[in-house]
């Protein structure tokens, strides 16, 4: 499950056709990740503070909504699940192909992305 963080922000591009997080370096990287979801708290990512690389002088950024980058509404669901900062909240492959319309056929057809 830890790489569909990566193929969400694949989707994403592919949808917008512009880079999702176009950090420079790793801290900038992740700035732009915290200012889309929000900088992670034990609220909304229990434990989250005690991993070793979590900083206290983060900058707090409070988020937005995918809605801004102009995702259409049909891939908003399915990319906020891929994209979830907790690992086991993201959905299988399983998940993804059987219980989402947009890749219900994706065995058998192209997909119109």
């Amino acid at each position: 499950q830890s790489t569909w963080g990566s193929l969400g922000c694949i989707l994403a591009e592919l949808i917008t056709g512009k880079i999702l997080f176009p950090g420079d370096c790793e801290i900038s990287q992740l700035f732009l990740i915290f200012e889309l979801f929000g900088t992670p708290t034990n609220v909304m990512w229990p434990e989250v503070e005690e991993y070793a690389d979590y900083n206290e002088s983060f900058p707090i950024f409070k988020g937005k909504c995918l809605k801004t980058l102009d995702i259409p509404e049909t891939y908003l669901s399915i990319l906020e699940s891929m994209l979830s900062y907790i690992p086991t909240n993201r959905p299988t492959a399983a998940d993804i192909l059987n219980e989402n319309n947009i890749f219900k056929n994706a065995k058998t057809k192209k997909l119109n992305l």
